[in-house]
C-alpha cells in the first residue's frame, strides 16, 4: 500500500505523539501525552501537523509552529518553526521525508512565513533540504574557588529570590524582551511558558526543582533573571554543591554582570555548569582568571532555511550601505535558483532577481547560516561554500552581513 501525506485530525494526535515517540526510541508517558495534547490543543499546532500515513498508520510526522524570529536590526520576519519530524525506522528510505518537507514549505510560503527553521537531531540530514546552522551555542564549567570579577560597573540594582509562582509572573515578560533584541532569538508563547515552569518544578536527574532570581535596575524595574539547579555531593571537607544554571538572561550589563556575581558566590557550591550559552561570553573577561571558565562542548543551535529569499534580504537590516548580486543555488526547490540584486542604503534593503553578473555564488544552505550575521562570508569561502566573482565582494558581505550581537537562540521547540 503506498504512503500518503496528509493532515492529521485532532482526534489522531495521539497516535502521532506516539509515532513520534517510537522514531526516537522513546516511550511517552499518560501524563506526558496529556501535557503535549494540551499544550498543542492552545498553541493551535494541531492545525499545522502532518503526518505520513500507510493505510490508516501513522509512519512519519511533522509539524510547525509560527514564530517571529528576531534577525539584525532588531527586526522579525515570520517563520514556520519546524518540530516533531520523524519517520519509523521501518519505513526508512522511502522518500517520506522528502515528501513531509516540500508540504511544510508550500504550507509555509501559503501563510506568508518565508523562512523556516528547526533544530537538527542530526547534523546530516537537512542540509540537503537548504537549511544551514545559523546559531551556535556552547556549555561552560566554571570552578568557583577564589572566583573574583575584575573592577565592573557598579550596579545600583537589587536581586530578588523568588518562588515559581512569582517568577511565572515576571520572567516571561524579561525573556521575551531580551528575545526580541537578539537575533536568532524566538518570544516564547503562554503555553510553553506554563509548560517551562511546570518543568523546572520537577527535579531532574538528581537535580533539585529550580531557583530563580530576579534583577531589578536601580529604578526597581525588572532587567534580567538566572534559574538554576543545584546537585549535592558530601566530601570530608564538608558539602560541595554543583549549580546548573538554566537560564540566565540581561537586558542590562549591570544585571549581567550582578546575575553571574550572584551564581559564582553561592555557598556550599564548588562548579557552575551552563548550558545553551552564547560563545560571546563576557563572563570570561570578567573573571580576573578567566581560566577557571572551560568550554566543555559547542554545537550548532538553530538552523535556518530562506523561502522566499529576497523577503528574508529585505526583512533584516545591515551594518553598512552597499550593493551585491548574489547567485544562489537551490536544488530543493528549484524556483529559487537565480541571481538576486541587494541594494542596502540609509532606509532599508531591496532585493529582487537580477539579470547581472553575479558577484558571489553560494548555495541556499550558505545563504540560510549566514542570514543572521553569526558566520562571515569569507568563513565559507575559505572552505569552498562560496565562490567570489567579483575581487572584494567577499569583503563586502562580511560588512554588511555581520551583527555586532551575536545570535543565539534560547527557545526550543
Amino acid at each position: 500500500m503506498s504512503v500518503e501525506v496528509r493532515p492529521i485530525a485532532p482526534d489522531q494526535l495521539g497516535a502521532f505523539i506516539r509515532a513520534f515517540s517510537a522514531a526516537f526510541l522513546e516511550t511517552i508517558s499518560p501524563d506526558d501525552l496529556r501535557q503535549w495534547q494540551r499544550t498543542w490543543e492552545r498553541t493551535g499546532v494541531i492545525d499545522r501537523a502532518i503526518a505520513a500515513y500507510d493505510g490508516d498508520t501513522i509512519v512519519g510526522t511533522s509539524a510547525t509552529k509560527p514564530f517571529q524570529l528576531t534577525v539584525p536590526g532588531p527586526a522579525s520576519i515570520p517563520v514556520a518553526g519546524v518540530t516533531a519530524v520523524s519517520v519509523l525506522p521501518t519505513y526508512r528510505r522511502r522518500g517520506i521525508l522528502t515528501e513531509m518537507t516540500r508540504r511544510e514549505f508550500e504550507s509555509a510560503r501559503h501563510r506568508g512565513e518565508i523562512a523556516a527553521i528547526l533544530y537538527a537531531s542530526e547534523g546530516v540530514i537537512y542540509g540537503r533540504y537548504g537549511y544551514g546552522p545559523a546559531t551556535f551555542a556552547a556549555h561552560y564549567s566554571i570552578t568557583t574557588d577564589r572566583v573574583a570579577f575584575v573592577p565592573a560597573v557598579q550596579d545600583g540594582g537589587m536581586l530578588a529570590l523568588v518562588d515559581a509562582a512569582e517568577g511565572r509572573r515576571r520572567i516571561p515578560e524579561i525573556a521575551n524582551r531580551h528575545s526580541r533584541l537578539r537575533p536568532g532569538s524566538i518570544p516564547r508563547a503562554e503555553a510553553n511558558w506554563d509548560d517551562w515552569f511546570e518543568d523546572a518544578g520537577k527535579e531532574h536527574d538528581g537535580m533539585s526543582e529550580a531557583f530563580f532570581v530576579i534583577h531589578q535596575d536601580r529604578n526597581r524595574h525588572d532587567d534580567g533573571f538566572v534559574a538554576y539547579r543545584s546537585t549535592g555531593a558530601s566530601l570530608p571537607t564538608g558539602p560541595r554543591n554543583t549549580v546548573t544554571v538554566t537560564r540566565l538572561t540581561a537586558l542590562s550589563d549591570e544585571a549581567y554582570v550582578s546575575l553571574w556575581g550572584y551564581v559564582l558566590h553561592l555557598d556550599l557550591v564548588g562548579e557552575v555548569n551552563a548550558g545553551n550559552r552564547p560563545l560571546q561570553e563576557p563572563l570570561r573577561w570578567l573573571m580576573t582568571d578567566p581560566r577557571r571558565l572551560r568550554t566543555t562542548s559547542v554545537g550548532d543551535g538553530l538552523w535556518v532555511r530562506l523561502l522566499d529569499i529576497p523577503a528574508c534580504l529585505e526583512g533584516r537590516h545591515y551594518l553598512c550601505v552597499g550593493s551585491l548580486t548574489v547567485e544562489v543555488r537551490d536544488a530543493f526547490c528549484p524556483a529559487n535558483t537565480g541571481t538576486y540584486a541587494l541594494e542596502v542604503g540609509p532606509n532599508g534593503a531591496r532585493c529582487a532577481r537580477t539579470n547581472l553578473n553575479a558577484d558571489l555564488v553560494l548555495g541556499v544552505a550558505q545563504l540560510g547560516s549566514l542570514y543572521l550575521g553569526g558566520v562571515s562570508f569569507s568563513e565559507l569561502a575559505h572552505g569552498t561554500l562560496v565562490e567570489e566573482r567579483r575581487s572584494g565582494a567577499l569583503l563586502q558581505a562580511d560588512r554588511m552581513f555581520m551583527s555586532p550581537i551575536a545570535p543565539w537562540c534560547t527557545t526550543d521547540f
